[in-house]
């Protein structure tokens, strides 16, 4: 007689009907020894009750599994609120309007040429900062201006131009920060080539 077989042989009908019914909790082999031993108890019309309730859950979760897969392969890819915002942190806030008018396009929603706008304005806001105020104080402040400027796309913009009900998948960002990347590194070399040429 192994060890499963004698801890269930010490077992109460009633804890033995509880071990059926959470079957998810013990080892295959334990439970179909519990269930064997029960059968041998005449607990035959318990066990069925038991692994009906069991198989009703097993195929609810299938269903729910399966409802779940065919609602993501269903949702668009759109770029999360903290990619737009971190996107704004980074390269300024032109670099997260355009991952929100990518959102807008892949939605068919209005509101691009605003977003563009915007996003263009307050960074050229930000270049005036930069010669008008000493680098340090910039410096200081320049970051929580561009959190506020990913903020103002995602609440303002967001709540204006999105869905209320919207449910999305989000979209990886590697490609679009390998971009940005790029770019910002391009826009600095030509700053330091007219800086060395003046």
């Amino acid at each position: 007689m192994n060890e499963f077989q004698e801890r269930i042989d010490l077992l109460s009908n009633d804890e033995l009907l509880k071990v059926i019914r959470l079957k998810d909790d013990y080892q295959e082999q334990f439970w179909l020894l519990a269930v064997d031993n029960a059968k041998r108890r005449g607990l035959s019309n318990e066990i069925e009750n038991i692994v009906a309730e069991i198989q009703k859950v097993e195929i609810e979760k299938e269903q729910e599994r399966q409802e779940k897969i065919r609602k993501d392969t269903s949702l668009v890819e759109l770029f999360s609120e903290r990619a737009i915002i971190s996107f704004s942190i980074l390269f300024t806030s032109i670099a997260g309007s355009i991952l929100f008018v990518y959102n807008l396009k892949k939605l068919n929603r209005e509101g691009s040429d605003t977003v563009l706008m915007f996003g263009f304005l307050y960074t050229i806001g930000l270049i005036f900062l930069i010669y008008v105020l000493p680098f340090q104080t910039f410096n200081s402040i320049g970051y929580l201006l561009n959190i506020f400027g990913g903020f103002i796309l995602n609440i303002h913009f967001g709540s204006k131009y999105y869905p209320e009900d919207l449910e999305y998948k989000r979209k990886k960002i590697w490609k679009a920060l390998l971009i940005a990347a790029l770019i910002s590194v391009f826009i600095g070399f030509i700053y330091y080539a007219i800086s060395k040429i003046n």
